[in-house]
């Protein structure tokens, strides 16, 4: 038998006799020539499928060559027989049948592992030709230590690139594999995938880990592999991409695997729409009393929601609006709408100024936000409900005091002056500021503006009559 050796699998050719094989391929009961392709259980764990294919190309010439198809001998074996079809005199050798192996080819998935050509006519010539190793010398991708009685396949990551290894040449390079009888350092056909790790020395390609993931081949150590982008997960091993953005109610860092780990649910005061890389506190104006929503809620109508520009926190539960403001729909702060001049309050949880008291009368309300009057009418005004000032003039929240009248601080509405008195001026603030009746005059009425007439004949009127 001669064994003949190939770059990713073992080739072994025989001459035996047809009785060795099943009758329905119907061969010369002579002789026929069996080629066998041999591949250890290492090497076709690699390949990419448990379908092989040996093709035998027979005949004299190319011209009338013929292609048998294998059958499935064992595991690790697959095997094609040639039949002699050229049985004329002129294809004999002595009477003995010429046989003729133009190319033989190991076709894995149509990829070509091993393509030889070789010739034999009987057992007795059964040797191999100048490309083939002569004797007993170790091929590429193999190796003999010493007292070898058969060559030892180059072992999966490293490479066996000469003749005659006693050892194998050295580990297979970063960012390539080498499977078992590898006879390059850096075999184009085995470097690194993408979603993989080769570092030096690979068998087989290293899958980037759950979390991670590389869209880019020929990868040389885990670190090649990238984070998973925070607001996404990589769920699985090997990925070339991203699995997909976190789930609305989640959020995930940099390196997830999972879109809904329980340690990232969403905390209550914050919201995590789908694809959110940390949670985002809920705006001010917004609140979010349960863990794990995508969205917040708008601060209902009086109450307010404020969340501190510089923390990291949001609203859980609204507050309820203070004394002295009104809180709409979406207040953001206390004190964002402050009850307006001329009114107060004393009361929570206002919803529009209009539920703010006017100022009662005799007193005025001069700034916003009050929760009682700021004081009493200044002296020689009155003021009406809702005054602004303590001293107004417009009329309808108050004004000076007219004429024939006194106002005291406070007043309402102002006082008459009394009989015996009159008050020819505006703005009087006392008693004291109406005028006496003037002698020989008489002032009968209260609020008098001047005296009423001259005092009657036959009669005389003093000061303040």
């Amino acid at each position: 038998m001669q064994r003949v050796t190939c770059t990713h699998c073992q080739l072994v050719f025989s001459v035996t006799r047809s009785s060795q094989f099943p009758s329905q391929h119907n061969l010369n009961p002579d002789m026929a020539i069996r080629a066998e392709c041999q591949m250890d259980s290492a090497q076709l764990s690699m390949m990419p499928s448990r379908h092989y294919q040996t093709k035998v190309n027979v005949g004299k010439t190319t011209e009338n060559a013929q292609w048998l198809e294998s059958y499935r001998h064992r595991e690790n074996m697959v095997m094609a027989v040639v039949e002699n079809h050229h049985n004329s005199p002129k294809h004999t050798t002595a009477g003995v049948p010429q046989r003729r192996i133009l190319g033989l080819s190991c076709l894995i998935e149509n990829i070509s592992f091993c393509n030889i050509r070789s010739e034999f006519t009987k057992s007795s010539e059964c040797t191999g030709p100048a490309d083939v190793s002569p004797g007993n010398r170790c091929s590429p991708g193999f190796f003999c230590p010493e007292g070898s009685s058969l060559p030892q396949i180059c072992a999966a990551g490293y490479y066996c690139d000469q003749y005659e290894l006693a050892e194998p040449t050295g580990p297979c390079d970063t960012g390539y594999y080498c499977p078992t009888g590898s006879v390059e350092r850096a075999p184009d056909p085995f470097t690194c995938i993408a979603g993989h790790y080769c570092p030096e020395g690979s068998p087989s390609p290293k899958p980037c880990p759950e979390g991670t993931y590389s869209s880019t081949p020929r990868n040389k150590a885990h670190e090649n592999c990238l984070q998973c982008t925070p607001g996404f997960f990589c769920e699985g091993i090997g990925l070339l991409h991203t699995t997909g953005p976190c789930l609305s109610g989640y959020y995930c860092p940099e390196g997830q695997s999972s879109p809904t780990t329980a340690d990232f649910l969403c905390p209550a005061g914050s919201r995590c729409p789908a694809g959110s890389p940390s949670p985002d506190p809920c705006p001010k104006g917004f609140y979010q009393a349960r863990k794990g929503q995508p969205d917040c809620n708008a601060c209902p109508a009086g109450s307010y929601c404020y969340t501190p520009e510089l923390e990291n926190w949001g609203v859980e539960a609204p507050q309820r609006c203070p004394p002295g403001h009104f809180c709409p729909p979406r207040t953001e702060f206390a004190t964002q709408y402050k009850c307006p001049r001329g009114t107060f309050s004393n009361k929570e949880g206002l919803t529009s100024a209009a539920e703010c008291d006017l100022c009662p009368p005799g007193q005025f309300c001069s700034q916003e936000g009050l929760v009682k009057s700021s004081g009493s009418c200044f002296p020689g005004f009155y003021c009406l409900r809702g005054a602004m000032y303590p001293n107004p003039n417009d009329g309808i929240t108050g004004d000076i005091c007219p004429m024939g009248k006194y106002c005291e601080a406070g007043s309402t509405a102002g006082v008459d002056c009394p009989v015996g008195r009159y008050g020819n001026k505006t703005g009087l603030a006392s008693l004291d500021d109406c005028t006496l009746c003037d002698p020989g005059f008489y002032c009968g009425h209260p609020g008098l503006t001047a005296p009423q007439g001259p005092c009657a004949a036959g009669y005389y009127c003093k000061l303040g009559n």
